[in-house]
């Protein structure tokens, strides 16, 4: 597993293109993190790296977009999937079996239906300094971001030497 951390939306989304560089086809990457903590900044930055020339965004309400670059990429927000098989009723297997690079927010919420083979991108806000006078937490920046990314399977065992490389700054292996 890999950790690091972004110090700002640009550092987080070069993170994210950086992956996107070594990404190939058949690849899936499940996202995980609060409300606005940069799953989608981090998937624009993955499609960047695809050559996506369209506007990214979330699809939470529609579920699903598509993107074409050098390779199709499958953009899921499953935020409001209430039961993880549910998101099958839209053809959710013939994406993981494609010739495309499929992306999932809130991947952590379908869980048990996604593959054992997956890349897993967990990204936190940067805790502050705590006033223990008035217990008032403080932000270094709003922006600042650790970012876990866990290469699960053997089909990605090359890919963590791949990016620790291509990112050029230190990062923490555990």
């Amino acid at each position: 597993m890999i950790k690091l951390k972004t110090a700002s939306e640009k550092e987080t989304y070069k993170t994210g293109a950086i992956l996107g560089s070594i990404l190939k086809e058949g690849d899936i990457v499940g996202l995980e993190g609060e409300l606005g903590a940069g799953k989608t900044v981090f998937i624009k930055g993955i499609a960047s790296a695809n050559g996506v020339v369209d506007y990214v965004t979330s699809p939470t309400f529609v579920i699903m977009n598509r993107y074409l670059g050098k390779l199709p990429i499958y953009h899921f927000d499953v935020y409001r999937i209430t039961k993880p098989f549910e998101i099958f009723d839209i053809g959710f297997e013939e994406y993981l079996n494609s010739n495309g690079i499929v992306v999932i927010e809130w991947a952590d919420l379908i869980k048990e239906v996604l593959p054992d083979e997956i890349i897993w991108i967990r990204i936190e806000k940067e805790k502050g300094e705590t006033n223990t006078t008035c217990n008032i937490e403080r932000a270094l920046s709003p922006e600042q971001r650790i970012i876990y990314i866990n290469f699960a399977g053997e089909k990605y065992q090359d890919y963590e030497k791949l990016l620790t490389l291509n990112l050029g700054k230190e990062v923490d292996k555990d």
